[in-house]
């Protein structure tokens, strides 16, 4: 830091200098430059001399002339087309060959040296200020005139020759150019007294950047305390890693708490699923004798009307006993037949009973059953509300991200209580690493798969040094096929998982990518756009806008998992990112939820408008904008009028740099 606040003391200084130096409109250094091009035009090479390009070499120890060369050289060419380029050597011994050489005496060459390194060479010799005939072109600079005199025959033996109008102007008297020699002279001297007012000021200035390193020496002993605040934090943090391993430890006594939790709710599903059976099969027997005893009841009422019927009978007939005597026999056999009636009803009565008492006992057995059964279903969901608990402390925190990162957002919305989407994340080398999976089925089992997952990726994250993508999945493919015992045999289950994984360099964003079935996709703003980006150029331009473009980098198709490709390793994906560019990885829960007005899957294509479309939201409403529009695509009703269930566990990763 000091070297960079020196250097631009030293730079502002310069500058001053130069100003205060610089009385005309032109520098000495333009006027130099613009003499030595004009050179170029009025002299010509021999004619064996072959070249592509017409270099001119400044003898200097500082950029002065060569710099001033370079601004007015740029985009000139020689009258046959050959483009002008300029060299500076420090050294005579670093001369290479060029086509013309300019030299100056106050630098302190030795003109006769330099004649030697020259000779034989095609290089034209242009000097300043030294004496008469020692060079080919040798000028002057007085009072802002420049005068010039040619060494015709030693230009002539090099094979140069000089344009007779230009060699006309030429001084041809050495009377005349010691005089002009003697007036350049003097103007040095003048210029070195001018040099050493301008080195006071310099030292004076140098004095105010000493003071300033002083307070730089106090500004890096607070940069040193404020680091070792940082080593504490980072103790802090160690501390905190410590205790996330205890809590892992316990989540796995947890687990297994769980196994032996889901081994009894399965077969209390298989005691609910006979007794179900049984309910169903006595309910139809209970309806059966509702159905009899209503008939009962209609034949029972008949009975009664026709008993009543037989009570006016037996009136009449006393009636016509007091009137006939002889009527008696038939009133005693009405009165048989009614005694008969009676007992014949009142047994009846006593079936009718028994039957109902039989058929509350029933309701009373199916009531109980029924109260088991949501008993059962209470245990069940709260074993799964317990198991959800459990998966999301697996799950790392969501905040892991916030270490390194300001701009993301994690949009996971399970099918089920519990998911088999998981998303997992990992900060190691000041590397983050990011995964979206997709594990087989979801709810209970598809959970369960999750957690292997999460495990496995803690386990090898720990174990390797070298970050790679590809090579983290190959080990993760390998765990799942020894863990489930996989061979790939007919009739096996192939469970496992899809996944895209991301490595992120938290300091110079480069980031890696390998996925299996689930892509990436990668936004970068127009202005981070490159044509000739060799990292992009092979990943398809899938959407773009005056504002941005959106690439899909493909996953290898192959699950992690048993598969008939399992020998063959994941593709290793490199790029560079930039500041404002963005990627997403996810499962294929949004892409697949079926919805609108025809019942039609969402779409890949409709999801990728869908992300280019937000990229102008910050991170939090391009979360909101997701989950309202999946909401809104499920609620419309199809050409029945029925609205879609969610379909499959959804889960979105989107990070912003």
């Amino acid at each position: 830091m000091r070297l960079i606040v020196l250097f631009f003391m030293l730079l502002v200084l310069i500058i001053n200098t130069s100003f205060l130096s610089n009385e005309n409109e032109k520098s000495p250094a333009a006027q130099r430059a613009e003499y030595i091009l004009y050179i170029i035009n009025n002299v010509t090479w021999p004619e064996d001399a072959e070249f592509d390009e017409f270099v001119i070499g400044v003898l200097e120890a500082e950029p002065y002339i060569s710099k001033e060369l370079e601004i007015q050289s740029k985009g000139k060419t020689t009258a046959d087309g050959k483009p002008v380029t300029i060299k500076m050597f420090s050294d005579i011994n670093d001369l290479t060959p060029t086509q013309m050489l300019y030299v100056n005496r106050i630098e302190g060459y030795d003109i006769s040296r330099v004649l030697r390194e020259v000779s034989g060479k095609g290089t034209l010799l242009i000097s300043e200020n030294y004496e008469f005939q020692t060079s080919m072109i040798n000028f002057l600079i007085v009072n802002d005139l420049l005068r010039f005199e040619i060494n015709l025959a030693r230009m002539e033996s090099e094979g140069f020759r000089a344009a007779p109008l230009f060699a006309a102007q030429s001084i041809k008297r050495e009377s005349d150019w010691v005089n002009l020699y003697h007036q350049v002279e003097d103007m040095y001297f003048r210029e070195q007294e001018i040099v050493r007012q301008q080195s006071l000021e310099i030292k004076e200035q140098q004095e105010i950047i000493a003071k300033q390193l002083s307070v730089i020496e106090e500004q890096d002993a607070e940069i040193y305390e404020q680091q070792q605040q940082i080593l504490q934090q980072t103790e802090r943090l160690d501390r905190l890693n410590s205790v996330i391993s205890e809590r892992e430890k316990e989540l796995d006594a947890a687990v297994e708490v769980l196994d032996e939790k889901t081994k009894q709710i399965n077969k209390s599903i298989e005691q609910i699923r006979i007794a179900e059976k049984e309910l169903k099969s006595k309910t139809e027997e209970v309806l059966q004798k509702e159905k009899m005893i209503d008939e009962q009841d209609k034949l029972l009422i008949a009975q009664l009307q026709e008993i009543e019927k037989q009570k006016v009978i037996i009136v009449l007939a006393g009636i016509l006993l007091v009137i006939l005597i002889g009527l008696g026999y038939f009133i005693y056999r009405s009165y048989l037949i009614k005694k008969r009636a009676n007992i014949a009803l009142k047994q009846k009565n006593e079936q009718i009973r028994k039957q109902k008492d039989e058929i509350e006992k029933q309701r009373d057995v199916a009531t109980r059953q029924r109260d088991t059964i949501a008993k059962q279903n209470k245990n069940i969901q709260d074993s799964i509300n317990y198991a959800s608990r459990i998966q999301e402390a697996v799950l790392p925190p969501k905040e892991l991200l916030s270490y390194d990162l300001k701009n993301y957002f994690i949009l996971n919305k399970p099918k089920e209580v519990v998911s088999g989407d998981y998303y997992w994340m990992a900060n190691k080398n000041e590397q983050l690493i990011i995964a979206a999976a997709d594990c087989t089925g979801h709810g209970v089992p598809g959970a369960f798969m999750s957690m292997l997952g999460v495990a496995f990726l803690n386990e090898i994250v720990n174990k390797i040094e070298v970050l790679k993508a590809n090579e983290i999945l190959n080990m993760l493919r390998e765990y799942v096929i020894d863990s489930l015992r996989q061979t790939g045999k007919s009739g096996e289950a192939n469970d496992g998982m899809d996944i895209a994984l991301c490595i992120l360099n938290t300091k110079n964003y480069n980031i890696q990518y390998a996925g299996a079935n689930n892509p990436l996709y990668i936004v970068r703003p127009v202005e981070n756009v490159k044509e000739d980006d060799e990292q992009l150029k092979e990943h398809k331009l899938i959407r773009e806008t005056d504002k941005h473009h959106l690439y899909r980098v493909k996953a290898d198709l192959m699950p992690v998992a048993i598969h008939r490709r399992a020998d063959v390793s994941f593709k290793n994906h490199n790029f560079q990112m930039n500041k404002g560019d963005s990627f997403y990885i996810f499962s294929d829960g949004y892409v697949d939820q079926f919805g609108g007005p025809h019942g039609k899957r969402y779409s890949s294509g409709k999801f990728a408008q869908k992300i280019i479309d937000i990229q102008t939201l910050n991170m939090q409403e391009q979360f909101d904008e997701l989950d309202i529009e999946i909401e809104r695509w499920k609620s419309i009703p199809d050409d029945d009028g029925n609205k879609h269930q969610q379909i499959d566990d959804i889960l979105v990763i989107g990070v912003k740099l």
